[in-house]
């Protein structure tokens, strides 16, 4: 999605930070909003992956606030989108879901069907781990659906993946089997490669 986010994944956090501040730097210079936007979303992912949830909280917000301001729904979304993944670190299943909620209204709304996808697969996993697993299942049928439209693999094998563990957690291991081993094909037919975490941008 961000060529910034290249560095977070090799887990070269410093390089990251630095690039994002430097772009953050170049926006308010040149007052290039969507860049500010974009700038302040970087830092909340590069600091959420380091685990300092305060910074990193402290920029999605400011990301939020930016795009509320500019009426930029897209960044909206996404900046509710990952304000809820940080209320998941801190084991808050409700302010999260209510985060996802929003999320994924305003990007039905604008018709941006990834990051539906991504916050229904979101809010399925919060009712995983609350055990309400028939919710859950319906939320990843849903998300499911929307990433077999698309055509996007890896998202398909991640929501694959969560039906499994959604099964495994009711007792249900013949059902969790199949649901694992789909995932496993879907994952050898398009060669992916195991990313360790859903969906921030």
């Amino acid at each position: 999605h961000n060529h910034l986010l290249h560095y977070s994944y090799l887990g070269d956090y410093q390089t990251a930070v630095d690039r994002s501040f430097r772009a953050l730097k170049y926006a308010e210079q040149y007052h290039d909003t969507l860049a500010l936007i974009d700038a302040n979303n970087n830092l909340g992912i590069d600091f959420l992956y380091q685990d300092e949830l305060k910074s990193s909280r402290r920029y999605f917000e400011k990301m939020r606030k930016l795009a509320l301001t500019f009426g930029d729904s897209l960044r909206l979304g996404h900046a509710l989108n990952n304000l809820g993944l940080i209320e998941g670190y801190k084991e808050r299943p409700d302010s999260e879901l209510e985060f996802y909620n929003e999320a994924k209204d305003i990007f039905l709304a604008i018709g941006e069907l990834e990051g539906y996808g991504n916050t229904l697969l979101n809010m399925g996993t919060v009712y995983t781990t609350k055990s309400a697993y028939g919710t859950a299942d319906q939320y990843y049928s849903l998300a499911l659906a929307e990433f077999e439209k698309l055509g996007y693999a890896t998202a398909i094998e991640q929501t694959l993946q969560s039906m499994s563990e959604n099964h495994l957690a009711q007792g249900k291991t013949i059902l969790a089997l199949k649901k694992a081993n789909e995932a496993l094909q879907v994952a050898k037919d398009n060669n992916i490669v195991q990313e360790s975490m859903h969906t921030a941008r």
